[in-house]
């Protein structure tokens, strides 16, 4: 199942986005201003207009700015990284860097319709950078917006290293949305090293307030490395790691390596992935909060999956909500190298199908987190709780399509209606239809609703964690 990232259609999250986008509007102070970037352009070279676009990211004028201002990109492909350089004041008070719509006011009469298409950045070990060198906190309150899917698309790194986007400043508040990030891995190719899609450990501390949404990730050894308190990853899709070696290189969908890392991961695709899911190395304990997701190897896909989350190193709180885990390995919520889950976490409404060890041999048990576990489905017995489902049928509208969807059946042996309701954090699925609104709770990601809108809505801008 693909996500199209563009659609709101509940009144929920499109008050959210309303209350959002009022916050942003007050952002732009009447003293702001607009800056351009167009490949090729002539001119003076400024920024000022499109006329005089800045033609490279290496000419941008970073001591220009001031917050609230937002910076133009014209589709094209751009050589040279886009090296943040500039913070704004605060989260209300930000610094933009947008793909420009034809729809824009600011596409004026000489942005045609090249203007309008994808903003490419290929330049080496990053395509859009954050460096090492400078202040430690220079580039924080920045907004990236690709605006449509893969809007942006930023690429790095060769087989081995380097990162399409690398944070190195413990900077705060960071917002990437609509980029594809994508490594150097083609299918034919054997990457060996440690590179990552999205690579974000500063020189020194913790990345702060940290938000991706709508992104693509793929095509590296991992989607993302990091080193962050309060990080954010929603409606985004993580795809097609592969190493030549899993150790020690262990291919991670989020590899956390300090900080408290993900505070809330939801509506997320993750398919095709080698090794640990989201996995906490170190950092100090915290809670994290996965729902909503579907996790799943293709039936294309390498076999050797990991664990949808893993625990290193610490005890952390995880409850892990209405998500779909689909033909992966055994272990999927896993604690390892003295990590643990508290006895506070739970698995509740999740679907577990075509669960398998390392060996491709089918496991006989379902997988959890401890004796507090209910309302879970599986297709094998073991599963823990009273209103958990084992030995269930085929659950989804079309398995073999990877359509996750459930089935409109309700019986004894089906996970629709046989949730439990979770509170109103939890009450829509991924693609804005509202849990319970026939009554009861569905189990798996996706609520059934008959006849219902199957394309997800994109994610409310402007939000923070606090």
């Amino acid at each position: 199942m693909n996500y199209n990232f563009n659609k709101l259609s509940k009144i929920s999250v499109i008050s959210l986005a309303i209350l959002s986008l009022g916050i942003l509007g007050l952002a732009k102070s009447s003293w702001a201003t607009d800056w351009y970037v167009k490949k090729g352009a002539t001119g003076s070279n400024n920024g000022t207009s499109w006329a005089n676009a800045w033609n490279e990211m290496d000419q941008i004028s970073w001591s220009s700015f001031s917050h609230g201002d937002i910076i133009w990109l014209a589709g094209g492909t751009y050589t040279k990284s886009l090296g943040v350089d500039k913070s704004g004041l605060s989260d209300r008070q930000r610094i933009y860097i947008k793909r420009i719509r034809s729809t824009d006011a600011q596409c004026t009469a000489l942005c045609d319709g090249s203007y309008d298409s994808q903003v490419v950045f290929s330049a080496g070990t990053a395509g859009i950078l954050w460096s090492y060198s400078g202040s430690e906190q220079l580039g924080s309150y920045v907004t990236i917006d690709g605006r449509v899917d893969s809007g942006i698309k930023a690429s790095g790194g060769d087989a081995d290293w380097g990162a399409a986007v690398h944070i190195g400043r413990a900077v705060t508040g960071v917002t990437l949305q609509f980029i594809e990030m994508t490594g150097p891995w083609n299918g034919t190719n054997t990457p060996n090293g440690d590179g990552a899609a999205f690579y974000a450990i500063p020189y020194s501390g913790f990345i702060t307030d940290l938000s991706i949404r709508n992104c693509r990730l793929h095509g590296a050894v991992n989607f993302v490395k990091m080193s962050v308190n309060n990080a954010i990853f929603e409606y985004n899709e993580f795809y097609d790691n592969w190493p030549t070696n899993c150790y020690p290189y262990h291919t991670n969908v989020p590899d956390s390596a300090g900080g408290n890392g993900i505070r809330i991961f939801r509506f997320n695709i993750v398919r095709d992935w080698i090794n640990e899911g989201i996995m906490e190395l170190s950092g100090s304990p915290t809670t994290w909060k996965v729902y909503g997701d579907l996790f799943y190897k293709s039936h294309s896909g390498p076999w050797r999956m990991g664990s949808a989350v893993d625990s290193q190193y610490r005890e952390h709180t995880l409850y892990f909500y209405n998500n779909d885990v689909v033909n992966t390995w055994a272990v999927v919520l896993r604690a390892g190298n003295n990590g643990s889950w508290s006895t506070d976490s739970r698995a509740l409404n999740n679907i577990f199908w075509n669960m398998r060890d390392s060996d491709n041999n089918y496991l006989y048990g379902c997988p959890g987190l401890n004796s507090s576990d209910d309302y879970n489905f599986c297709d094998y017995s073991g599963i823990t709780g009273p209103h958990s489902i084992g030995n269930g049928n085929n659950p989804f509208v079309d398995y073999a399509t990877n359509d996750f969807r459930i089935a409109s059946t309700i019986g004894a042996t089906y996970p629709r209606e046989k949730g439990i309701a979770l509170g109103p954090e939890y009450a829509i699925d991924a693609v804005s239809n509202i849990r319970g609104s026939d009554g009861t709770w569905d189990i798996g990601a996706y609520e059934y609703v008959s006849g219902g809108d199957t394309t997800p809505p994109a994610a409310p801008t402007g939000l923070t964690v606090q």
